[in-house]
């Protein structure tokens, strides 16, 4: 059951109206219902992959409190999960057909139950005692497929509260769905239109003589604002669709491409994802060697450099191999290491000016993203080395590849989205709407609404790229 399908609108209708009309102390155990219908929706399989997973680590957060080989129980856990996420992921597909369901989410919960059985040995939160609860945190539909990935003690507060569902929440939810599947239909899958055609080319023999640069260039920068566009449309989407059930999600995107530094575009890009790496990944990376490898160096400032860039390349490499166990995503990881850790030698050696002096505006940061969708797109290195060498080449085309009439269209869409986030973040839009009259605001949905129907390219995926992971 795809968000943009319309029995997942019947169903997120239905189960809204159902939610309103029942007792907010009994209404999560009708979300639940909900959740496992959507899984099942899918495939039966993924229920079923997510019940195996579930249940292990609700067990082993009740043991793990009670016991005192606290630290060896919450080792086996992460082993547990990370050898269930490598069994389903890796190992079981090439027995399978290619549509491999039992997978879907497995990527998302899995961090999520690593996060909340290290949080219970930590001591941040107390183990959840009703596994229903627990089963809610896991199984919610909106985050599911593809995030955010929430806090065990965040999201679980809110079921134990059981928020109210409110005109604001509501109105707020909605907004966010049709701004989702606005960046979705009109701008994501207009841009994987020219994208994917490119991407199917890259296996002909001498295919970037034909394509030539300036179009292999256009289609690196047009797959970046891809990538944005369909990730962030279903964080708009699930969050939309959580609002008007009362619950809130995580913010997993805040201007990131208005930066100055990589460091800043982490600190804006997939929120969720790179704060779990951050505190479960990076935190405990940098204290271990902090407190078990001796540099013997005498400038303590150094060797606290030398472990923090040690931490931050493990962290990355890691979190570039947690989309796909390849040679691709390798170097996403290294990529970004790489240049986070030049910004912090930057830093070292001018000490006075800021990390982003050597930028203008977001051109440096927006360059090292690029760079890494040659990698993030292509199914090999040496298909991401033949983009690279397209590029390189600087011949021109032997035919035309982009349509400009659609071009333009695509473009002045991608650019109001810009503005629009851009203004969002520096101004609260949600409040300054809210405030004008009903007559505008309608118009302004109707605008939406015509651009989608219009606008909308409905033959593209009707899945999104982070599904896949």
């Amino acid at each position: 059951m795809s968000f943009i399908s319309y029995k997942y609108i019947l169903f997120l209708i239905f189960l809204f109206l159902c939610c309103f009309f029942t007792d907010k102390k009994y209404r999560h155990y009708l979300l639940l219902i909900s959740s496992i219908v959507f899984c099942c929706s899918i495939h039966v399989s993924v229920f079923a992959t997510a019940c195996i997973s579930l249940c292990i680590n609700f067990g082993l957060g009740i043991c793990i409190v009670s016991s005192a080989r606290k630290n060896t129980l919450a080792a086996t856990g992460v082993l547990i999960n990370l050898l269930l996420l490598a069994g389903f992921k890796y190992v079981l597909p090439p027995w399978k057909s290619s549509h491999v369901w039992y997978s879907l989410g497995i990527s998302y919960y899995t961090l999520q139950n690593i996060g909340y059985l290290l949080d219970v040995k930590n001591r941040k939160i107390t183990p959840v005692k009703n596994i229903l609860d627990y089963a809610l945190y896991l199984l919610f539909f909106p985050k599911f497929i593809g995030g955010p990935i929430e806090t065990a003690g965040g999201f679980l507060a809110q079921v134990k509260n059981a928020p109210a569902i409110t005109d604001e929440k509501v109105s707020h939810g909605f907004r966010l769905i049709l701004w989702g599947v606005f960046k979705k239909i009109v701008i994501a899958n207009n841009i994987s239109f020219y994208t994917s055609q490119y991407l199917a080319l890259i296996p002909v023999q001498n295919f970037y003589i034909e394509i030539g640069s300036l179009n292999t260039l256009a289609t690196v920068i047009l797959l970046g604002f891809q990538l944005y566009a369909d990730l962030s449309s279903y964080t708009d989407m699930a969050r939309g669709a959580a609002k008007i059930l009362g619950y809130d999600l995580s913010l997993n995107f805040a201007n990131p491409f208005f930066v100055r530094t990589v460091g800043e575009f982490w600190r804006r890009w997939h929120m969720s994802l790179s704060n779990w790496f951050k505190v479960y990944v990076f935190y405990p990376s940098f204290l271990f060697l902090q407190r078990n490898i001796n540099l013997k160096m005498q400038d303590a400032v150094a060797a606290y450099k030398i472990h923090y860039v040690v931490s931050i390349s493990v962290t990355f490499i890691l979190l570039g191999l947690w989309h796909n166990l390849s040679l691709n995503f390798l170097m996403v990881g290294i990529i970004q290491s790489i240049f986070l850790s030049l910004e912090i030698g930057w830093k070292d050696m001018n000490p006075e000016k800021p990390a982003h002096s050597f930028s203008w505006m977001f051109i440096y940061p927006f360059f090292v993203f690029i760079c890494t969708m040659l990698f993030f797109f292509t199914h090999s290195l040496a298909d991401a080395f033949h983009m690279i060498n397209s590029i390189g080449l600087l011949n021109a085309p032997a035919r035309p590849f982009f349509k400009i009439y659609d071009l333009c269209i695509v473009t002045s869409f991608l650019i109001f989205m810009l503005v629009v986030e851009n203004l969002h973040y520096k101004k609260d839009l949600q409040a300054e709407f809210n405030k004008q009259p009903v007559l505008w605001r309608w118009t302004m949905y109707a605008v939406l609404v015509l651009a989608i129907l219009y606008f909308g390219n409905y033959s593209q995926q009707k899945t999104f790229i982070y599904e896949s992971f």
